[in-house]
C-alpha cells in the first residue's frame, strides 16, 4: 500500500487500477521488493523503509525525481544498485533527478552535474571533471580529503586521517 501511494495522483478511477497496479509491481520488482510487499512498513530494517521510499517516488512516474540521501541505510552492495535503478530512469524515461548525497564518490560514479556547497551556498558547480579539478571541493571539507582517480577515471574521495 505505501508503494501504491505514488499512484494516488493518478487514480481517477476509470480503469485505472490495473495500469496503476502494473506500475507499482514493476517499481517494486525493479527494488526487489517483492516478497516484501505485504509486510507492514514499520516490520521493515531501515534499508528496506529506503527502497519502498524510492519505489513509491519512481511509481509517481514524475518528470522530476528529487532525493535526499537516497543511499542512506542501505547495505553497500545495495549503494549501486539503487543508484542503477534511479540512473534507469533518467535514462530510459528522461527523468531529471536531483539528488543530494554526502558520498562524493558514489555521487561521482552517477551525476553528469554537481553543485558544491559550503555552509548553505554553492561554492561551485559543473560537471565531475570540473568540480574534482577544482579547490572548492576540498575547500568545503576543510581540504581534509584526498580525490584519487579510480581505474576507470572516477574520482574517488577520501577523508585524510
Amino acid at each position: 500500500e505505501y508503494v501504491e501511494l505514488g499512484r494516488f495522483p493518478h487514480d481517477n478511477s476509470r480503469g485505472s487500477r490495473d495500469s496503476n497496479r502494473a506500475v507499482v509491481d514493476d517499481a517494486l520488482e525493479q527494488l526487489e521488493l517483492e516478497s516484501l510487499q505485504y509486510r507492514m512498513l514499520t516490520s521493515l530494517s531501515g534499508g528496506e523503509v529506503q527502497r519502498a521510499a524510492i519505489a513509491r517516488a519512481i511509481s509517481q512516474q514524475a518528470p522530476v525525481l528529487v532525493l535526499d540521501e537516497p543511499t542512506s541505510a542501505l547495505d553497500l552492495h545495495r549503494q549501486p544498485a539503487i543508484l542503477n535503478v534511479i540512473d534507469r530512469q533518467r535514462k530510459e524515461h528522461g527523468t531529471t533527478v536531483l539528488c543530494t548525497m554526502h558520498d562524493i564518490t558514489l555521487a561521482a560514479m552517477y551525476a553528469q552535474d554537481f553543485v558544491v556547497m559550503n555552509h548553505g551556498r554553492v561554492v561551485d558547480q559543473g560537471s565531475a571533471a570540473q568540480v574534482f579539478a577544482g579547490e572548492h571541493l576540498a575547500h568545503a571539507f576543510n581540504d581534509n580529503i584526498e580525490i584519487f582517480a579510480g581505474p576507470d577515471g572516477t574520482p574517488i574521495v577520501l577523508p585524510r586521517r
